[in-house]
């Protein structure tokens, strides 16, 4: 069984495919192209996900569960983009919009939280039960990992290290945390 990982970002979607121990075995990217309305880029991002089945040689069937970062604050139980500035989307509910596309499970979570999830389970962070994912691409985000789960994942900018857009129409404030952690990762998106 495989997995695909999709990072939304301001300017390439990445996608990739992962076997069943977590590795990359497939990648690619295209440009997000942002000045168009919201239902064109998920629609693309539907469009690289079987993109990348086709290419890597495996069926839908393969594909146990697609999971999408997207940058902003995320909704991650209803699957919807509450608010991503550097996209200008509000209120897009990107989940369900990609589960009319795919016929596999499809996850949403903020694209800094998925990077320090990612780094928790099988990166940089999987020797330490709490720390900061510093992630560096269009904009700036972060993810805590603290005491082995995704910190203050809800709909407010708590727990948020540093968030940062480069968008003109809203620039949220840096937001930093009391807590002192344990280690900082700091990185990009699925390199491609």
């Amino acid at each position: 069984m495989y997995s695909i990982g999709i990072d939304l970002g301001g300017t390439n979607i990445a996608g990739a495919v992962l076997d069943s121990q977590g590795n990359i075995v497939f990648k690619k990217s295209i440009p997000t192209r942002r000045e168009r309305h919201w239902e064109a880029i998920v629609n693309d991002i539907g469009i690289l996900v079987k993109s990348l089945v086709k290419d890597y040689g495996i069926r839908m069937g393969a594909v146990q569960s697609v999971g999408v970062g997207c940058p902003g604050i995320i909704d991650p139980h209803s699957g919807r983009v509450v608010f991503a500035s550097n996209l200008a989307f509000e209120d897009v509910p990107i989940q369900a919009y990609l589960q009319e596309m795919l016929p596999c499970p499809i996850h949403i979570e903020n694209d800094a939280n998925a990077a320090a999830y990612g780094e928790y389970v099988a990166g940089i962070g999987k020797d330490y039960k709490s720390f900061v994912a510093i992630t560096i691409g269009t904009g700036i985000g972060s993810g805590i990992i603290m005491d082995n789960k995704i910190f203050f994942r809800n709909l407010s900018r708590r727990g948020r290290a540093w968030s940062y857009s480069d968008s003109s129409r809203r620039t949220p404030l840096p937001m930093w945390t009391p807590w002192v952690l344990g280690c900082v990762f700091i990185g990009n998106g699925i390199d491609v």
